[in-house]
């Protein structure tokens, strides 16, 4: 049983004496950071923002609940607006109805229909709505209790529907369940009416589907709802509640006691589950006015038992579940009443779910409790949900089982339930006894956070569990396994396509312990006697194999708890030196690579000179790398668009002078030696001041005055340092040109002065490519050129030879990677075609010339971003190149964010609905920062290279790319790329000399 309560002064202050193992409360326990803490409290925020919600109740004749249900809704001040659809056509229902409320009606909104369209009309009204995602409730229930932990649960975990049901009904849902891995159906059951949360863009989606797959059967369209949750492939997330009924002041029969609804109930439950199946296993169609069913899981959480307390403070769940769901057999041709009331729960299996749910664990009743029934497995859990992150919270957990076996339980808090630390400490918790009302013994735990160690005292999520990663591992497949696991500070840059390549000749299922660097501090005996020892410098990344983890888990916390230094030591917070010590004293060696840097690329020259430092040509880590310079490093191994116009304009003799800023000039050998106010700390965001210092120090200069032209690539915002000069200014984004100019008055300011460049016709505004020239005319109205890359200097050309593999680019959402390498597995099986695929860094370990990467007979891309150095590259090279479609890849990154490079906001993990300033084009054009709206998405993808150069080759699904790898005449498609670079190469060459002819 749970009790919560914030800032409580009434704790009960017993100690754990007698429970030596835990009775101490210096724990070495790094908890929460107060950036993670400010963070996560923003992210919070955000979701708030961005979920917004509108309420959506139908009316038929029961005019006094919906009077009821929305003086709820209004309330609770939880939505944005309230929808009521009115489906009696013998009724104009108005605001009237409501005036006595003392809230005011402004976000009310009445829609009366012609006619009575049932379960349709829930959908439509949510269509309307303002808001991205809808509350729904029927007219009759009262879904007052249940509303603030149905929404902390669904912003969560945005992209399921989620409702709440009573015990009978979750438990019934749970067996009307369907999974068949080979065609990737993993789809449930569950009524909205009793209060449910789900996306606007389903139920716009769903009313498509019934017109489609429901044509022939429009009979059954009124029951939208059991259609709904089936179609959605995805279980639900449902809550298990004592729902209540709204009093009703009218008894008229409800759309539910009609005499043929049990026989359509029975008809679209087997109609749902054979449309979908039947879509999935025909792997869709290449029709464009086809409309598939999603295929993949979008939940971020595993499916769990939930139920709010009372009072709605709280949720308590467990993913130990009554049915194992996924072992429930399922053939379409002999279980198609799977989800029809021909398949019930029988007494004897139902009964003890019931009594002993997770709602009996928050009903305030100590004779009830919530028990599993049998033994917990490895990565189960029960956990609380406190609704959003809270500081100095007490609550109290009563416990039936054995006081030895919660000892052996771990507790671990987060503040998203998807990244966990574990508490060790007991510090702030104490316990204590007493006899329930049948004479069992329970324990009452009461946590006090006010009291617990330090970075622990803000947490939304408390979980009680296994060791959740390494015995998650140990749980799985041995093949599907993690191979190396990676231990890095917050400070450390990792180039993870460089680290795989230098991991590849070692074997994971060996112990292999991996640094680069190495210092000498004292390790320490049982018996507390200390000697002196090597161990591996944790600043440049720990990197462990497998067969490691395996052998080091089982003596981690003896190590730490018995053997280490307590706080207050000075060995005590080296925890590198002690995983060190740890593991030597298992027998492991220590294994010492190349580019595993302790320093930043800066520090590394000048510690060892540039010659020394440069003989790593792919390093995987560097240290003390500052957030804006992770970016840095990012953009330096995927752009070098400056390197081109060089080799672009060699033929016209011009002669430049880089004086780069970059934290990597060092490679390029053409750092800024002798620059004077500008520098690499203030270079990509000038201030006022140091631009007007800049001028005053140059404009008598010798070798500024014999400067015709300045080109300003990245950042472009650079020319605005070069304004008072009155050259000629090239400004050419290579990536979105409000790059330095991030907060909305510099952004404001930067799109002011780019209007005055740009009114000048000896100047040039350009886009690398026609996403950034749009992005341009998108807020500042300035029509840019596109001048693309020309990469001539690959001096390499397609020729294929026979035997090599088709290459995959890498896909930097990892999320989504192993998504698309099962997808394309199972295409290539159910096809039963065999074609030759391999990963970029599988293949090449190291650096690959041109030449070689020509060899191969095609390239497949799930795009990071919408334009890239490499993409340019391999098209003048003539390679063939295989994307997804528009439509393809606008629906990937609406659910995965595989374009996770598009926007800066992305790119710093902050996805944003719309800009901080505003476009100045057609108000119908959309926002082009806008990562939750399909439309605009779509419209703006468009313009990337990918969708705008000829002769790439697009693949609709994984099985449509499988089959273009194989029939596609790769010959004459690097033909006519060939021709097409012939061209592109005469039109650059014309348009920069036009450029140069401008220049005085």
């Amino acid at each position: 049983m749970l009790n919560a309560k914030q800032n409580s002064t009434n704790v009960p202050n017993k100690s754990m004496s007698g429970n030596a193992r835990y009775n101490y409360g210096h724990y070495i326990n790094i908890g929460f950071s107060d950036f993670e803490f400010v963070q996560s409290k923003k992210r919070e925020i955000e979701l708030e923002q961005k979920y917004g919600l509108s309420a959506v109740l139908l009316h038929w004749q029961r005019s006094a609940s919906v009077v009821k249900a929305v003086n709820y809704l209004l309330e609770s001040n939880l939505f944005k607006e309230i929808i009521i659809w009115n489906n009696n056509p013998n009724i104009n229902l108005g605001k009237t109805i409501f005036e006595k409320n003392n809230h005011s009606l402004d976000s009310i909104r009445i829609i009366n229909s012609k006619e009575n369209l049932k379960d349709e009309a829930k959908y439509r009204a949510c269509a309307q709505a303002k808001t991205i995602a809808c509350f729904y409730s029927d007219d009759d229930w009262d879904t007052s209790f249940p509303l603030k932990s149905l929404i902390a649960d669904f912003r969560t975990d945005p992209y399921v529907l989620h409702s709440v049901t009573d015990p009978y009904t979750f438990y019934t849902n749970l067996m009307w369940t369907y999974f068949d891995n080979e065609i990737n159906l993993h789809t449930g059951f569950s009524w909205i009416g009793c209060g449910s949360i789900f996306l606007r863009e389903y139920a716009q989606r769903h009313l498509q589907y019934l017109q489609i797959y429901l044509k022939d059967h429009r009979n059954l369209i009124y029951l939208s709802d059991v259609f709904f949750s089936i179609w959605l492939n995805d279980i639900p997330s449902q809550f298990n509640m004592n729902i209540r009924h709204l009093p009703a002041s009218s008894t008229d029969a409800s759309f539910s006691s009609i005499l043929k609804f049990l026989q359509y109930q029975h008809e679209s439950s087997i109609l749902a589950i054979r449309i979908l199946e039947d879509n999935l296993r025909q792997n869709q169609s290449n029709d464009t006015n086809h409309i598939g069913f999603s295929r993949r899981k979008n939940r971020h959480f595993s499916y769990c038992v939930k139920s709010s307390n009372p009072k709605d403070e709280f949720i308590f769940y467990t993913n130990i579940l009554p049915i194992d769901t996924e072992r429930i057999p399922f053939n379409i041709s002999k279980d198609f009443e799977q989800g029809t009331r021909h398949n019930l729960p029988t007494e004897s299996k139902l009964s003890f779910f019931l009594s002993h749910t997770t709602l009996k664990a928050v009903d305030d009743d100590l004779k009830t409790c919530r028990r599993s029934g049998r033994n917990v497995r490895h990565g189960e859990f029960f956990a609380i949900d406190f609704l959003y992150i809270q500081t100095n919270l007490s609550f109290s957990l009563t416990i039936g089982h054995t006081w030895e076996l919660q000892k052996n339980v771990d507790m671990n808090l987060s503040f998203d339930g998807l990244w966990w630390i574990t508490y060790r400490a007991l510090k702030g918790i104490t316990i204590k006894s007493q006899n329930s009302t049948s004479n069992e013994q329970l324990h009452v735990i009461v946590f006090n956070s006010t009291q617990f160690n330090a970075g622990f005292h803000s947490f939304r999520f408390i979980a009680f569990n296994a060791k959740l990663i390494y015995r998650q591992q140990q749980a799985i497949d041995p093949s599907k396994r993690h191979k190396w696991y990676v231990l890095v500070g917050c400070d450390t840059y990792i180039n993870v396509p460089h680290l795989l390549k230098q991991l590849e000749p070692y074997n994971f299922t060996q112990p292999y312990f991996i640094g680069g660097s190495v210092g000498e501090q004292m390790c320490y005996h049982k018996n507390g006697t200390a000697y002196k020892s090597l161990f591996v410098g944790g600043n440049t990344a720990h990197v462990f194999s497998a067969a490691l983890v395996e052998a080091l888990c089982p003596h981690l916390s003896v190590y730490v708890e018995s053997i280490w230094p307590q706080p207050n030591h000075t060995s005590a917070a080296l925890s590198d030196v002690a995983l060190s010590c740890l593991i030597f004293s298992l027998g492991f060696k220590m294994t010492i690579l190349p580019g595993f840097f302790r320093r930043s690329p800066n520090g590394i020259i000048k510690e060892f000179g540039r010659k020394e430092a440069l003989k790593v040509q792919e390093p995987s880590s560097w240290h003390y790398i500052h957030p804006a310079q992770m970016i840095d490093l990012d953009e330096f191994y995927a752009y070098h668009p400056i390197n081109d116009i060089k080799h672009q304009l060699s033929s016209f003799n011009v002669q430049f002078i880089d004086k780069s800023l970059s934290g990597h000039c060092h490679l390029t050998k053409t750092c800024a030696k002798d620059l004077k106010i500008l520098n690499s700390k203030n270079g990509m965001n000038p201030s006022l001041e140091d631009q007007k210092r800049f001028y005053e120090v140059y404009k008598n200069d010798f070798e500024m005055n014999h400067v015709n032209a300045f080109i300003c690539f990245h950042p472009a915002s650079m020319c605005e340092v070069f304004m008072p000069f009155n050259r000629t200014l090239i400004v050419i984004a290579s990536t979105r040109y409000e790059l330095g100019r991030f907060s909305k008055e510099e952004w404001r300011n930067w799109n002011k002065n780019l209007q005055i460049i740009a009114s000048n016709s000896r100047n040039v505004i350009a886009g690398n490519n026609l996403y950034d020239a749009e992005y341009i005319r998108y807020f500042t109205g300035v029509k840019a050129i596109v001048l693309p890359s020309l990469c001539a200097y690959t001096n390499a050309s397609y020729k294929q030879v026979i035997g090599k593999p088709f290459i995959i680019a890498s896909i930097h959402e990892k999320n989504f990677h192993s998504k698309f390498m099962s997808m394309l597995t199972d295409s290539f099986k159910h096809l039963k075609i065999a074609v030759a695929v391999a990963h970029l860094r599988d293949v090449y370990k190291s650096h690959y010339k041109y030449s070689q990467l020509a060899e191969h007979p095609g390239i497949i891309y799930v795009p990071y971003q919408v334009s890239v150095m490499s993409l340019f590259e391999q098209y003048r090279m003539n390679i063939p190149l295989f994307f997804p479609s528009l439509d393809l890849l606008t629906e990937w990154h609406h659910t995965y964010g595989v374009v996770n490079e598009r926007t800066w906001d992305s790119v710093s993990g902050k996805k944003k609905n719309a800009s901080i300033v505003s476009g100045v084009l057609d108000p119908n054009i959309p926002d082009p920062n806008n990562e939750f709206d399909l439309h605009a998405i779509r419209y703006w993808l468009k313009f990337s290279d990918f969708y705008q150069w000829p002769h790439i080759i697009y693949f609709n699904s994984t099985d449509e790319l499988v089959i273009k790898l194989t029939t596609t005449n790769l010959t004459q498609v690097s033909l006519n790329m060939k021709v097409y670079n012939a061209n592109l190469k005469q039109y650059l060459f014309e348009q920069w000399r036009q450029i140069l002819q401008r220049i005085e």
